[in-house]
């Protein structure tokens, strides 16, 4: 099998929600956006309403859709160089879907083996193959994602591997995951509310209380240099990394959160970091065509793209290229 050449292309997103946290876009929302640079026209932002249908709530999807497509463009996704775009706008994806399912073994075709918690029903036993046909249709090279938990982009990177082997061809890239996510300390089930942190358009005294809450945290738990650590790999994304040198300077403390008068300063500046960013979010959410062009725009994109993966993969099974319509 002669590897075949394919340029650089990422692939990010976040299935879709209510209220994105500060936490969160600090963690991972942040470093998407970073990568979204140097990937000038070859950066894909998803919004992957599909896989949020496993949790459940269809009714609000639309609704969250529309917030998280606002945040992501008030946060600094760039539609000139990159595209944003809703998973169910591309009809195209679950045709690449069936033929990607039909050449995979029992074994990868679910994920049921490889979670702790048997899945709630067949979408999300199936969420992987569905995952690596955003993937593959996309040709994909670089993927990261909204978890710090990368087994289901493991997963299809694996599918990939399997249908080039079956199929005799380097017909998809592998793509390379990345991403540089500091990790929360865990000291205990679930405690990814407090890491994800209040919303990311909220004012500081949301953010001073969240910071207290984190330091009750780490000294609650014996995990006071874990959560300094953590906290300062956060705030340097947030605020940057010569601000927050100034205000350890400036406090004389070795833990940023121990004194009140700190927190306090460190909410502020973070709430100043993000204001322009709320500012816009408020302006797209008032304007929600604004949002809606985005998306359209970056359905057209990627139904191109799709087409001619699944014409191309068409013809590699025999199938031929789509036929017109019948009349």
């Amino acid at each position: 099998m002669h590897p075949s050449i394919h340029p650089p292309r990422l692939m990010c997103g976040s299935e879709p929600r209510e209220q994105l946290g500060v936490g969160t876009y600090a963690t991972f929302v942040s470093e998407q956006l970073r990568l979204q640079h140097q990937y000038p026209g070859d950066a894909f932002f998803l919004l992957a309403d599909y896989h949020a249908l496993t949790h459940g709530q269809p009714e609000s999807l639309m609704r969250r859709s529309a917030v998280m497509g606002a945040t992501y463009l008030a946060l600094g996704v760039d539609v000139r160089t990159s595209v944003l775009y809703r998973q169910s706008d591309v009809p195209q994806l679950f045709e690449l879907f069936w033929l990607i399912a039909c050449l995979l073994p029992p074994q990868l075709a679910d994920s049921a083996a490889n979670v702790e918690v048997l899945p709630r029903n067949l979408g999300a036993e199936l969420y992987p193959a569905l995952m690596a046909a955003d993937l593959l249709g996309l040709r994909a090279t670089i993927a990261t994602q909204l978890t710090p938990r990368f087994e289901r982009l493991d997963y299809a990177c694996q599918i990939a591997e399997q249908i080039n082997d079956r199929l005799g061809r380097d017909c998809f890239p592998i793509p390379k995951l990345v991403g540089d996510f500091p990790r929360p300390p865990v000291a205990h089930p679930n405690p990814q509310d407090l890491f994800a942190g209040p919303w990311v358009f909220g004012d500081a005294g949301e953010f001073r209380v969240w910071l207290s809450a984190l330091y009750r945290y780490g000294e609650t738990n014996n995990l006071v240099s874990e959560v300094a650590i953590w906290c300062d790999s956060i705030a340097s994304r947030l605020i940057g990394a010569e601000r927050l040198q100034q205000l350890k300077d400036s406090c004389g403390e070795a833990y940023l959160l121990s004194a009140s008068s700190v927190r306090d300063r460190l909410a502020e500046l973070i709430a100043e970091h993000l204001r322009p960013s709320r500012e816009a979010y408020r302006q797209m959410r008032s304007e929600g065509n604004m949002v809606e062009e985005a998306l359209r725009a970056g359905a057209l994109r990627v139904r191109s793209e799709l087409k001619e993966t699944v014409e191309s993969l068409r013809e590699i099974l025999g199938l031929g290229r789509v036929r017109r319509p019948l009349t």
